[in-house]
């Protein structure tokens, strides 16, 4: 019985990696079209910036851009084949949250989608993280900030139904 729970335990593990490998792509040149024009009024300091690559079946994409004359707003946009880890992270950090005189972390929902909030009370910086269902993480940072409300606000204006929705 021990050496057939075994096998089985082992082809459920080759089916997960290979669930993993045949995933869609998404390519930077999609996630690209996600990022916001503005952040809190602020411009875009550059166009945005991206990339797509692959190694042993596995893909990762990534799109990004900056915002501000000092670039004090980011937001970026990760896919990969292997953020079911990330994804099971996030998910799990659900249940944790703290607040304390170096800053707070909290969790949340956006749009239905699991997120964090983190702020850095000596940094003044705030971060938002959402991870949506096709591995995608949306990351919004914003330095010299009081708290993560503007972050919130920007991850909250984006089209996370679409982006989550997207495939290639």
């Amino acid at each position: 019985m021990k050496k057939y729970l075994t096998a089985a335990a082992a082809l459920c593990l080759v089916l997960a990696l290979a669930s993993f490998a045949a995933q869609d792509t998404i390519n930077w040149k999609t996630l690209i079209k996600y990022l916001p024009e503005t952040f809190n009024g602020m411009p875009q300091s550059e166009e945005p910036e991206g990339m797509t690559s692959s190694a042993g079946g596995y893909v990762v994409s990534e799109a990004s851009a900056s915002y501000g004359d000092d670039e004090d707003g980011e937001v970026s946009i990760i896919f990969g084949t292997m953020a079911g880890a990330q994804f099971e992270a996030l998910s799990q950090s659900a249940a944790v949250s703290y607040d304390s005189s170096d800053g707070y972390y909290r969790s949340t929902k956006i749009h239905g989608f699991p997120a964090v909030e983190q702020y850095d009370r000596e940094d003044k910086s705030g971060t938002v993280m959402v991870m949506l269902p096709n591995k995608v993480i949306v990351t919004v940072t914003l330095d010299e900030c009081e708290d993560t409300a503007i972050c919130l606000s920007v991850v909250e204006s984006m089209d996370l139904n679409g982006l989550a929705n997207e495939k290639e």
